[in-house]
């Protein structure tokens, strides 16, 4: 990567967000090398309840340097009842490109690459001046949106000269729009997950080992029957669960919340430094997540990668296909009853020199090596246009 880019990334969220994706880590890497605007999701006025008023009106002020090289520019709130009809939408559309235009050349900032993380912005390719356009496709969208997305993400697909997935099955569904796919799995920050002293955090010093764990997001997808089961199997094993409750209805939230078993903690939401510290407390990482119909498709969680740089022996349920990943980094459960055996002879098994090795394998499989790998792709496509 000797050539500074200028990459503008348009994402599907806002930078501050509690959360941090792959939308969030890839131009914090990139804004290493290259110059990097990154465009906050467009908001409604129909999210007031949940978002603060200020933020609708964050538009107005300049854009906020997270750190050297990257500035995060918000977007003006689109027009109430234009997004629900679809051919007035283009107004809002319209509204975006105008105002994304005139805050680029304020800043002098002409893109070498149109890097898309939102299908929703497929109207801008083409459109900025840019030397290249990509689009990052993380998710089977077509699972669950609704035509008039799918319909956008199918023009976007076309648009693009790149297009990056996260699993093959995504790979082989954007086929038929582009030929210039390319598979590139997910990383690990390894400024935030490289530390070599790392404290007991202190609400875990009074819970006793062996202490089984799961960090992240916790809701509708994660298989709540698989925690009472492993809580009732194993009482003297403490269940750690760090993340908040969210997209999920009221009664399986009110279920979470008056869990009987006292075995089960739920720590609640933890600020992304702080993440290293609890997944290296943890004997045996998690990835529990329930065999929802059409999910299987899914490319490798982010956390995989967060699990094993920090050593940690791993087990799933039977949800995805871990292509690309040797088998010795990762047991699956096939029951619960299997699960929690795979539990018990992880605990068993593990040994500081099974820990090196995982440790060793997310390191060769950091942001950082698959940005290298990306570029790689983009001088191909750039040479051959």
């Amino acid at each position: 990567m000797a050539t500074k880019e200028k990459i503008l990334c348009i994402t599907t969220v806002d930078w501050d967000h509690e959360f941090k994706g792959i939308y969030h880590h890839i131009p914090y890497v990139l804004a290493n090398e290259h110059e990097v605007v990154f465009v906050e999701r467009v908001r409604y006025f129909s999210e007031l309840s949940t978002v603060k008023l200020s933020r609708f009106f964050r538009f107005l002020k300049p854009g906020r340097k997270v750190k050297e090289n990257l500035l995060v520019i918000t977007p003006p709130p689109a027009i109430p009842l234009l997004d629900k009809i679809p051919l007035l939408n283009r107004i809002n559309d319209w509204i975006f490109l105008c105002f994304l235009k005139m805050k680029l050349k304020k800043l002098n900032f002409k893109p070498t690459i149109l890097w898309l993380f939102s299908y929703n912005a497929y109207f801008t390719v083409g459109k900025l001046g840019e030397g290249l356009s990509l689009y990052y496709c993380y998710d089977q969208h077509s699972v669950w949106e609704t035509s008039h997305n799918i319909k956008r993400e199918e023009l976007l697909a076309k648009k693009v000269n790149l297009l990056f997935a996260t699993s093959t099955r995504i790979a082989e569904g954007k086929k038929q729009f582009n030929d210039n796919i390319r598979l590139i799995q997910h990383g690990v920050d390894l400024d935030i997950y490289n530390k070599n002293t790392l404290s007991l955090p202190q609400d875990l010093k009074n819970i006793q080992r062996p202490v089984i764990g799961y960090i992240g997001n916790i809701k509708y997808g994660i298989d709540l029957d698989l925690f009472e089961y492993i809580a009732q199997a194993h009482p003297e094993w403490s269940i750690v669960l760090i993340g908040p409750l969210v997209l999920m209805s009221d009664a399986l939230k009110k279920r979470w919340e008056n869990l009987p078993h006292k075995n089960i903690y739920l720590l609640g939401y933890k600020p992304i430094p702080e993440l290293p510290a609890y997944i290296h407390s943890l004997d045996v990482a998690l990835l529990p997540y329930l065999l929802i119909e059409d999910v299987s498709w899914c490319g490798i969680p982010l956390k995989l990668f967060e699990y094993l740089v920090m050593g940690k022996p791993i087990v799933s349920t039977d949800f995805v296909n871990f292509e690309g990943i040797p088998s010795q980094y990762y047991e699956i459960g096939k029951d619960y009853r299997d699960f929690v055996r795979k539990i018990e002879e992880s605990l068993k098994n593990n040994s500081p020199e099974k820990e090196q090795e995982r440790i060793a394998f997310a390191q060769n499989n950091s942001w950082q090596k698959k940005i290298e790998e990306m570029f790689e792709y983009i001088n191909i496509v750039r040479a051959n246009r």
